[in-house]
């Protein structure tokens, strides 16, 4: 009966070490991947999520150094929490966070302040905070018609037949209401 135990907690404990952010190895870096929370693709650069299939466009990149990679992903593993999404309003991202060994991308995640979401290996987890989005925001700013995206009801104005840089509308207040679960 312990022995059931002991292999049913090993379980456990390895579904929480998988949904936290990976550890950063020395000399790994981060880039920063700024992306059109519309899911559309309507430009030449285009990201595959890796999140149910979702492509959008890419509309910037930015490679953090290593004191910066460090500091982010100190972030990402206070915020990126093992807790399953109990609302699910889509998971629209406008970062990627890639860890780059040399060339190799040994990791990603998408990051989305809408839903308060984020995904590893197709798998969405709920976003315990938003340092880290505030951390991704300073070193790659979004465009203002995007800055909805970076918190959960925003109002939004989703042109869906432009790309980013046509649009001139700013649709970025915030909807006053009562606060999400977990904030």
């Amino acid at each position: 009966m312990s022995r059931i135990l002991a292999i049913l907690l090993g379980l456990c404990l390895s579904q929480i070490v998988t949904a936290q952010a990976p550890q950063l190895p020395e000399g790994v870096l981060i880039r920063l991947r700024l992306l059109d929370p519309r899911l559309v693709t309507l430009t030449d650069t285009v990201f595959d999520t890796k999140y149910a299939g979702d492509t959008t466009d890419l509309i910037g990149t930015r490679m953090l150094t290593l004191e910066e990679s460090k500091e982010l992903w100190g972030l990402l593993e206070e915020e990126c929490l093992p807790l399953e999404v109990e609302h699910l309003c889509g998971h629209k991202p406008i970062y990627a966070v890639e860890y780059v060994d040399g060339k190799t991308v040994t990791h990603l995640m998408t990051f989305s302040g809408d839903c308060k979401t984020w995904t590893r290996g197709g798998d969405l987890w709920v976003l315990g905070g938003f340092k880290s989005l505030d951390y991704m925001e300073k070193k790659l700013p979004p465009p203002t018609v995007f800055q909805w995206a970076l918190r959960p009801r925003a109002r939004r104005e989703l042109l869906l037949d432009k790309p980013f840089f046509e649009l001139k509308k700013t649709a970025a207040t915030a909807i006053p209401a009562s606060p999400l679960p977990n904030e």
